[in-house]
């Protein structure tokens, strides 16, 4: 997860936003801490059957990086599990992806 993390960096660093010291402080304690009570919204998409700004968040990264020439291997992975996901929802009629998020919720 901190390789991820770490890719983001470089990106955002590479754009002209780098977070800083404190900054990536923070943030592997959202993720690392035991006990955080964290956790991304798009996670808690995924944990709904929502859609998922995949494009907009994760393949944005990775054309910035990719313009940038930064490898973003973890990001790539992430990206096509969120492309399978839209995927298969979007052959799911709507009806069945309430039902199945209301039953991960139980």
């Amino acid at each position: 997860m901190l390789e991820t993390v770490e890719e983001c960096r470089k990106v955002a660093a590479a754009a002209g936003h780098d977070p800083g010291d404190k900054g990536m402080q923070t943030v592997r304690s959202f993720l690392t801490v035991k006990g955080s009570r964290f956790a991304a919204s798009m996670l808690h998409d995924l944990e709904k059957g929502a859609m998922v700004e995949a494009d907009h968040a994760v393949g944005d990264m990775i054309a910035r990086a990719k313009k940038a020439g930064i490898a973003t291997p973890n990001l790539r992975l992430a990206y096509a599990h969120l492309q399978v996901y839209l995927a298969a929802r979007a052959s799911q009629p709507a009806s069945e992806r309430l039902k199945a998020a209301s039953q991960a919720h139980v």
